[in-house]
């Protein structure tokens, strides 16, 4: 670590106040603790971006997610890649996170979410049980991990910047799990709030103005990817279309690449080859 930088773990902030003019103030269970700059990366349910007073409202369709892990004793291989189930509840999600260890989470709508409320181990267990799939997948697994919710998601900040904060990752907005995007999404947000601070640090300008270069560029990497995000919603309520999709970018990988640049918000749909394109649109 950096001689100058102090690091405390698991010491969650619980309040946090910029006095005008002066430092910004972080309260926690530990302390308190006064900065220049308040970097919030404290994810989608982000208190700095509560306190900050930019919360925006929540998208008309709300999904949640329900996850936990599971290992198996008997130190079969897991594949190397995620496996997506599509039923009329919502999708179900497997992803291997260790040689032994098996993440599982559930994508449900609100609708199907509220049979899980007060009974959410229970009903997490019933739905595995029920889908013959996910049932003979995890035969001779164990779950070792409580069962988690999270949601809704569609959740948004009217900037990801203000006078000496900045939101970074989830924090400053956090659409849908389903493409799996979040950590590269956050990893290079970080990159470019990291050169804004940098350049506002030098000015010695920690104003909403010299720091809006990151939520400008934040917009124009993202727009592409909230397209792309919300149409796969559309396609995953429809079974048919959902199975056409990911039968014909099976036959596209390059297409598909590109796509994933696109959601991870480094490409744009305008860099995509019209030969791919029309390698998905018209199959041989």
């Amino acid at each position: 670590a950096h001689p100058l930088v102090e690091i405390h773990e698991a010491e969650a902030v619980t309040d946090a106040v910029w006095h005008r003019p002066g430092l910004a103030e972080l309260t926690t269970r530990g302390g308190r603790y006064r900065a220049r700059l308040v970097v919030g990366a404290d994810g989608v349910r982000s208190l700095i971006r509560h306190k900050l007073g930019l919360e925006m409202p929540r998208g008309r369709r709300q999904r949640f997610g329900v996850r936990a892990h599971f290992a198996f004793g008997d130190h079969r291989p897991l594949e190397d890649y995620v496996t997506v189930q599509l039923d009329g509840l919502g999708e179900c999600y497997t992803t291997p996170v260790s040689e032994t260890e098996l993440e599982v989470a559930l994508l449900l709508e609100k609708p199907f979410m509220k049979s899980f409320g007060g009974r959410l181990e229970e009903a997490f267990d019933a739905y595995l049980q029920d889908a013959p799939a996910m049932r003979s997948r995890l035969v001779g697994a164990q779950r070792i991990s409580p069962v988690i919710a999270c949601g809704p998601f569609d959740v948004w900040a009217r900037r990801r910047v203000a006078d000496r904060a900045v939101l970074v990752g989830d924090a400053g907005g956090y659409l849908d799990p389903l493409t799996g995007e979040g950590i590269s999404l956050a990893l290079q947000s970080a990159f470019w709030a990291a050169e804004v601070i940098d350049r506002a640090l030098r000015r010695d300008d920690l104003s909403e103005a010299s720091l809006l270069p990151y939520h400008t560029r934040m917009n124009q990497a993202t727009r592409h990817y909230k397209f792309l995000t919300r149409a796969l919603l559309t396609v995953v309520r429809h079974g048919r279309l959902a199975t056409l999709v990911a039968q014909r970018l099976s036959r596209c990988p390059e297409l598909y690449s590109e796509l994933l640049a696109i959601n991870c918000g480094v490409r744009t749909f305008w860099q995509l080859r019209p030969r791919d394109l029309y390698r998905f649109l018209f199959p041989r």
